[in-house]
């Protein structure tokens, strides 16, 4: 997917909402069930049978693609020419109604609205498609026998009641919070368009204009697929947003947590909701609502997302950090991380994450983590920089690491402040460990008087460019040299 959702979409108190805020997502489907009640030959809107049409079929606009014609029905039937022009016309026209569809369902996903204007645009993409429903079930009113349409209504009208139910189960989980409107109406916008795409095939000669293997009309506007469009979505990570769609959890899953001590056990999977309650039910959690976030990344291999979770407990607040990437139509947790007042990891656009901290002493550790092509991650690099008075450790033993932290303690032991300024570092990369120091202000007094130390101790630092040739080297190994040094950060918006 390369469309960005920015959804700045946070729930409020569950009672702050009365229902009846909700009461525009129905206004369609409630005049459809009025006219089924009051036209002899019930419909979704404008239509009547194959003997009758509705007087509200002369209603229409005259500029609307959906126009039967300029004259006048008469008689017990419109003529066949009528019958084949009216379909033409609407399967000619459904092209421009998928594009506005697409280009509204576009703006939801990636404009940054107040809620306020997120509950309007997903209420006129509901609209949009009842309207094309309405006018689909005048045309199919022309063009099908009356024992067609009759068995036709039935369906429909088991087919609205459905459809509300849907609709109401979908908002009642956020019951008075200002994002239900958008979820009804996204939910009756879903289920509107599929039925659209299942009934526009009973029109005569509609395979003439729909590929139905899903790639284009005949007069070149876009094409449905018929076969599953209703049923796979493009964007599994919207479905897991706002759906039923689930995420799971990846084989080669990487945690690393400091605050929250639990596993990710690979192949589970969760839906939005079970995610939360998951996260939710630890016992250092005080049961708040947590603040979520959400970034789409920029990876040339795989479409990516970043979702996090902002929870305050008694004593921290602390952010739950998930990447996910879709791997073929499955949406997948690769990379889990946790993000508190002395440890803050970042990401840059392509979902590489710096995770750097601070003991708050002093000493300073930081990590590259990259994805690669299947998006599992590898540690580029680590590096662990030290002040006055911490030393190395060996990653295995826990011991100092000799002879540095020897020098190190020498040349503090000088008690000078300029000799105070410097920092050691260790690097990391691909099992390998670097050593150099730096000063805010290095002279050549300093570097030789480091020097003449190490020297006493056999050793020669490797120097911070012989460091970053390494880390050069390895990211060209793992294929991420155009990746992993981008500043640009990941766009956090709020859910």
């Amino acid at each position: 997917m390369e469309r960005k959702l920015n959804n700045n979409m946070k729930s409020t108190n569950k009672h702050s909402l009365k229902k009846s805020d909700n009461n525009l997502l129905y206004g369609k489907s409630i005049l459809i069930m009025l006219l089924l009640v009051l036209i002899s030959c019930t419909a979704c809107g404008n239509s009547g049978n194959s003997n009758e049409v509705s007087d509200n079929t002369q209603n229409q606009s005259e500029s609307s693609v959906y126009e039967t014609g300029d004259k006048e029905l008469s008689g017990d039937a419109a003529s066949k020419d009528d019958e084949i022009d009216a379909a033409k016309k609407f399967l000619i026209g459904f092209g421009e109604i998928e594009k506005k569809s697409e280009a509204m369902r576009k703006s939801i996903k990636e404009d940054s609205l107040s809620q306020s204007e997120y509950n309007i645009k997903s209420r006129d993409l509901c609209e949009l498609w009842d309207d094309t429903l309405n006018k689909l079930w005048s045309v199919l009113g022309m063009t099908l026998t009356k024992e067609e349409m009759d068995k036709l209504t039935e369906e429909e009208q088991r087919w609205i009641a459905d459809k509300e139910q849907q609709i109401s189960d979908a908002g009642s989980e956020y019951e008075g919070g200002t994002i239900q409107p958008l979820i009804m109406n996204m939910k009756g916008a879903d289920l509107t368009e599929e039925r659209v795409r299942e009934l526009v095939m009973l029109l005569p000669s509609a395979t003439d204009y729909i590929d139905v293997t899903g790639t284009e009309y005949e007069d070149g506007n876009p094409g449905m697929n018929t076969d599953n469009s209703s049923q796979q979505s493009e964007d599994p990570f919207y479905d897991f947003l706002y759906k039923n769609g689930s995420v799971r959890v990846a084989d080669y899953i990487v945690e690393n947590n400091v605050i929250l001590e639990y596993d990710f056990h690979p192949s589970v999977s969760y839906t939005f909701v079970e995610l939360k309650d998951f996260l939710g039910s630890l016992e250092m959690l005080d049961g708040e609502e947590p603040e979520i976030e959400i970034a789409y990344l920029n990876n040339p291999d795989r479409n990516a997302y970043i979702i996090s979770f902002l929870y305050t407990s008694s004593s921290e607040r602390f952010t739950e950090f998930l990447v996910m990437s879709d791997n073929n139509g499955q949406l997948e947790i690769n990379y889990a991380i946790d993000g508190w007042s002395r440890r803050y990891p970042t990401f840059n656009e392509y979902g590489v994450i710096t995770d750097s901290g601070s003991n708050g002493a002093g000493a300073h550790s930081s990590s590259i983590i990259v994805p690669m092509a299947d998006f599992s991650y590898k540690t580029l690099v680590s590096q662990d920089d030290n002040a006055a008075g911490w030393d190395f450790y060996d990653d295995k033993t826990g011991e100092n690491v000799q002879p540095i932290s020897n020098i190190m303690s020498e040349v503090f032991a000088l008690g000078s402040d300029e000799y105070l300024s410097v920092i050691f570092s260790q690097v990391a990369v691909n099992d390998k460990k670097y050593y150099y120091y730096l000063s805010d202000d290095i002279t050549q007094k300093i570097v030789d008087k480091i020097d003449s130390i190490a020297d006493k101790y056999s050793f020669t630092f490797d120097g911070k460019d012989k460091a970053d040739a390494a880390i050069e080297a390895y990211a060209k190994e793992l294929g991420v040299e155009a990746i992993y040094d981008s500043e640009v950060y990941a766009d956090f918006t709020a859910y």
